[in-house]
């Protein structure tokens, strides 16, 4: 370690490996970004006006406009249910004692570590069987199911390391389950939960793998309608979709951030 933390050289190195890395990453997102601003179809140096000609395109496509709003729908309603489900599992396998919580944790667990095809087309082969038609409903499920493990994980880490010191002195002062969990658990929980939530929706918003399997055209999804719209050839309108869909999932990070600061600065510091 001290070779790493005293050798100039080996610290050169190692920042020049991790901006090439950087680099490698980030530099495409540029060129798209970069991209959907350029008035000509095809992109050129030097850069020669601003427009959002291709902008004005996507928002006027009913087509785009449909998939965004579904992509947005789907991952607010996926991300809410997966966190309540995560939220009330976290609680029972922290707070409880019952058998089969190792069992129960590992089951929640699962979708992080089975392939997402595998899981759309097990759900696509039981809806089958079922009878049941492929529309929002089954996506949401899917989703739900996707994201069940995050919004599972970010409140029993919460869980765990906030103990029931809280709890124990309403309980012991002679508030009731009901009334503890309103006053005290859930504020306790509020950024966990907040966070658990932002987590769920940036998984739905990207989800390709396992929702090809149950979209419809009339839930097409923005994922999915990029991919349609490169196999008959790459407009620059994908470049816009592709900077929206980049400029969401950095949002969304950033707006955990200055949420989980007005929540300290509200209800923490006081």
């Amino acid at each position: 370690m001290k070779a790493f933390q005293f050798n100039v050289g080996t610290q050169a190195l190692l920042y020049g490996i991790t901006a090439l890395v950087y680099l490698f990453v980030f530099v495409p997102l540029l060129f798209v970004i970069y991209a959907s601003f350029d008035p000509n179809e095809i992109m050129r140096f030097p850069y020669k006006g601003f427009s959002l000609r291709w902008y004005k395109e996507f928002f006027a496509s009913p087509n785009l406009y449909i998939a965004a709003t579904n992509s947005f729908l789907l991952a607010a309603l996926s991300g809410a249910c997966a966190t309540l489900l995560g939220g009330l599992a976290a609680y029972s396998i922290v707070r409880l004692r019952f058998r089969g919580k190792v069992a129960l944790q590992v089951t929640i667990s699962a979708p992080m570590v089975i392939s997402k095809i595998v899981l759309g087309v097990a759900l696509l082969s039981f809806m089958v069987d079922l009878g049941v038609q492929r529309g929002l409903g089954s996506l949401v499920t899917l989703h739900t199911l996707l994201c069940l493990p995050f919004g599972f994980l970010v409140i029993w880490a919460r869980l765990l390391t906030s103990g029931r010191d809280y709890e124990e002195a309403a309980l012991t002062l002679g508030a009731d389950d009901i009334r503890t969990a309103l006053e005290v658990t859930i504020p306790l929980l509020g950024p966990a939960v907040l966070g658990s939530f932002l987590l769920c929706v940036t998984v739905s918003f990207d989800e390709f793998s396992a929702t090809q399997f149950l979209v419809v055209p009339r839930t097409q999804t923005m994922p999915i309608q990029i991919y349609s719209m490169i196999q008959t050839g790459v407009t620059p309108t994908v470049n816009v979709f592709a900077t929206l869909l980049t400029a969401i999932t950095v949002a969304i990070p950033l707006i955990a951030q200055i949420a989980f600061g007005v929540f300290r600065r509200t209800f923490v510091t006081r």
